[in-house]
């Protein structure tokens, strides 16, 4: 395996391990502030994220250490996107699965 498929599999695991803990923290969240708060913090988390990682492997380059995620870190953005996609989803899912099956 090359450098840059063990840092995709590691950016998808601590994607993911956060995913995981937006879902748990929301789904045992009890007000609607909470649960509202959540759901921002999770998308506003996800920019974050990503914005920190470019600005990360952009550090590496004045360093002399090289990712090849394309040009223009063309994977990179496509990871974005994917994680998106996957924030939407978990997002519409974790709040059908609260109001559907935790109904007080």
């Amino acid at each position: 395996m090359n450098k840059e498929t063990i840092a995709a599999i590691l950016i998808y695991l601590v994607y993911g391990t956060l995913s995981y803990l937006f879902s748990r923290a929301y789904v045992r969240s009890k007000s609607n502030d909470l649960s509202i708060s959540l759901v921002a913090a999770y998308w506003f988390g996800t920019f974050a994220y990503f914005l920190l990682l470019a600005n990360l492997f952009e550090e590496f380059q004045d360093h002399k250490i090289y990712f090849e995620f394309g040009h223009a870190h063309i994977e990179l953005f496509g990871m974005f996107a994917l994680c998106l996609l996957v924030t939407t989803v978990n997002t519409g899912f974790t709040i059908w699965y609260k109001g559907y099956y935790l109904k007080d």
